[in-house]
């Protein structure tokens, strides 16, 4: 008899499509979407908003030529489309969060560091504790210009000499802050002032260049400028106590640094001439 037993038989184990993802082009504006991400929207937003995967998102924007934002630049961003209390209330929600984690080589422990370190920022303020006579005396020039200035301003974990918001006065009345810990410490400290939506300006003070009333002048300059313009890239900028201006940049520098203060040394000829120190 003839039998055609794969032939007669039924299968019962097969694979039916059921459904199929539809690509991401078919689900979303695409122009509209990277439209929304050059206005500030991350990519999280974006692929939660569309529930699309990031990565493919990431790999259509690129294919678009579109550049994809680091964190540093995505936060830096946002700040700039923030008012000063939306910047404020995003920089508190991110120390709350931060409170209670133990941080490696801070001592078998050792808690609540971020927290002290705010509440003693905090405090430096209310007290106005360590405030020297030259940030008094240009704090109360740059009150007879029409500025609101909070001496010893608390910018989360740091203190400014002085809140001109949205400029944070720093004064160099020493020659000490040009060394050691003190310089090595100084880019940090801006890149942070800068991070957390201030410009600053660093005024450099000594006996042969005295505080004067035009370094308040531009003080006040500077301050009116980037209250008009908010979305400006944060600068900060180094002048002596004349108001001339030694050194420059802006959050957008892959370094942030402050240069040596002027001194004066003798030449090869025993003349003392103007030097970088």
């Amino acid at each position: 008899m003839g039998y055609n037993a794969v032939g007669d038989i039924e299968s019962i184990d097969c694979l039916e499509v059921v459904d199929m993802a539809r690509p991401i082009t078919d689900r979303i504006n695409l122009d509209d979407a990277i439209q929304d991400y050059l206005s500030g929207e991350s990519l999280y937003s974006l692929s939660s908003r569309y529930g699309v995967n990031r990565r493919g998102l990431t790999l259509h924007f690129q294919k678009r030529g579109v550049a994809i934002r680091d964190r540093s630049a995505g936060q830096q961003l946002r700040n700039a489309h923030m008012t000063r209390e939306q910047r404020l209330a995003n920089t508190a929600a991110a120390h709350t969060a931060m409170r209670g984690k133990k941080f490696p080589g801070k001592g078998a422990g050792r808690v609540n560091t971020l927290g002290a370190k705010l509440k003693l920022a905090q405090t430096r303020q209310i007290r106005q504790l360590s405030v020297d006579p030259a940030e008094r005396q240009l704090a109360e020039m740059l009150m007879t210009r029409g500025l609101s200035v909070i001496p010893q301003q608390a910018v989360g974990i740091y203190n400014c000499d002085i809140g001109a918001y949205p400029v944070a006065v720093e004064v160099y009345g020493g020659g000490w802050h040009f060394y050691g810990r003190h310089l090595a410490r100084a880019p940090k400290r801006l890149r942070y002032f800068l991070d957390a939506g201030w410009h600053v300006l660093i005024v450099v003070v000594s006996d042969r260049f005295p505080l004067s009333p035009v370094a308040a002048d531009y003080i006040a300059t500077f301050s009116e400028h980037a209250r008009s313009h908010p979305s400006l890239t944060r600068e900060y900028r180094m002048i002596r106590g004349a108001a001339e201006l030694i050194a420059s940049g802006s959050a957008d520098d892959d370094e942030v640094a402050v240069i040596p203060a002027i001194r004066s040394s003798r030449d090869s000829l025993g003349r003392y001439t103007t030097v970088p120190g």
